[in-house]
């Protein structure tokens, strides 16, 4: 249905997030929102980069007139969430989404931040001594037990933050039980419920249930996490690239029998890649698989979402590689080596449809697909069912925050 021409020449037709960002220049007298996530090239990982654009629109389907928003990188070593033109502050802050909580910073020697995101615990108290509000939207908690710690250093620092912001919406209720083993008890009330925006994929991109032939299995294979899938030690990880070769054939080998057995019942795996790890570990180790690489698609040539309606089923190990599929109503196996992560689908009353693995123990995946796609009719009126429940507690969400950022 598509042809979808890869080539680098892409990335020479629009300017990186940088550049554009700069364009974007808000009148000294307009009201506006400071917006902050991670916003990538238009080539890269494809969760990061179509869920920022999904908060925001999910944010304005809700507002009567929605805000003019500014936008800043969230990732640590950026420019400082409170630095702005004093004459003209914010009217509130937004973070998220993504798995944007994330323990110790990223080894970058400009930064000065102690965790994931460029703000402190100093510089959250100056925005909400200025009566400026502080909102997660829809993010998440990164828990790797071998990479982004959280030490004690940066529990500490994340309290002061939350001692200063208003609400955090968070896409999984594994991680406000985990954050609520952080912060003080006086600040539960702040953590919220809030799917992340890529669970309305659908309602938000207009995208239509497609008539196909032939049956297809989107199949994502998250290569960085499978050093967490094999429990790496950190002193091993600064040799992830040098090694990650052997285990990845290692897992080539738990995976064939799957891919065998959907050949022989006539189904047509296809290899969904987020990131180039992703395609390095199916292109060496499944040649003759079909593979599509959104990582290499720019959104300026194709809206890549519309490829999610050309499956029939998807087994993905990263988040959006399953839950844009859920969103479409295609039955889909979150297969992932997080535990936090792995309760992700009983959120949403889906508990059939988490896959956690770990070298440790069996899994059956072939079992765990067989019984999904003979479930099928059930699991899409589950998520009917969810698409309800999740879109009146989002507009419930949105209410508050236009009630404390003063948006319509």
């Amino acid at each position: 249905m598509f042809k979808i021409i890869k080539t680098k020449k892409l990335r020479k037709l629009v300017p990186n997030f940088e550049k554009a960002a700069s364009a974007l220049i808000i009148d000294d007298s307009d009201d506006y929102v400071l917006f902050a996530s991670f916003f990538q090239n238009p080539q890269g990982n494809y969760g990061d980069r179509i869920i920022p654009r999904l908060a925001i629109d999910l944010l304005d389907s809700f507002l009567t007139t929605p805000p003019c928003y500014q936008f800043t990188q969230a990732k640590s070593g950026s420019e400082s969430l409170a630095n702005f033109n004093k004459k003209q502050p914010p009217k509130a802050v937004i973070i998220g989404p993504g798995g944007i909580i994330s323990g110790k910073s990223e080894k970058n020697q400009n930064s000065t931040y102690k965790w994931f995101i460029n703000i402190s615990g100093e510089e959250a108290k100056i925005l909400k001594d200025q009566g400026i509000p502080i909102i997660f939207w829809g993010s998440g908690v990164n828990i790797w037990s071998q990479k982004r710690l959280f030490t004690e250093e940066i529990k500490q620092e994340i309290c002061k933050v939350f001692d200063c912001i208003d609400s955090a919406f968070l896409r999984g209720n594994a991680d406000i039980d985990f954050l609520k083993s952080i912060i003080p008890k006086e600040n539960h009330h702040k953590l919220k419920f809030q799917i992340c925006p890529s669970f309305f994929t659908q309602e938000l991109r207009q995208i239509k249930q497609r008539k196909l032939k032939n049956e297809k299995v989107a199949i994502n294979i998250a290569g960085d996490q499978l050093f967490e899938y094999y429990n790496i030690p950190s002193s091993q990880l600064d040799h992830w690239n040098e090694n990650k070769t052997k285990y990845f054939k290692k897992f080539s080998k738990t995976l064939n029998p799957f891919i065998t057995h959907l050949i022989e019942n006539n189904l047509t795996p296809v290899f969904f890649c987020n990131t180039t790890q992703d395609t390095d570990f199916s292109k060496k180790f499944f040649p003759n698989i079909k593979r599509v690489d959104t990582h290499e698609i720019s959104n300026d040539y194709i809206q890549i979402e519309q490829l999610l309606s050309t499956y029939q089923y998807a087994v993905g190990m990263r988040l959006h590689a399953w839950l844009p599929f859920i969103s479409l109503k295609i039955p889909s196996l979150f297969l992932t080596p997080f535990k936090n992560r792995a309760k992700m689908p009983t959120d949403i009353d889906l508990p059939e449809l988490s896959c956690y693995i770990n070298n440790n123990s069996s899994f059956d995946l072939i079992e765990s697909f067989d019984s999904m796609r003979k479930n099928c009719d059930l699991i899409k009126k589950k998520i009917t069912i969810q698409k309800e429940i999740q879109l009146n507690n989002t507009r419930k969400n949105v209410e508050h925050i236009s009630k404390i950022a003063n948006l319509n």
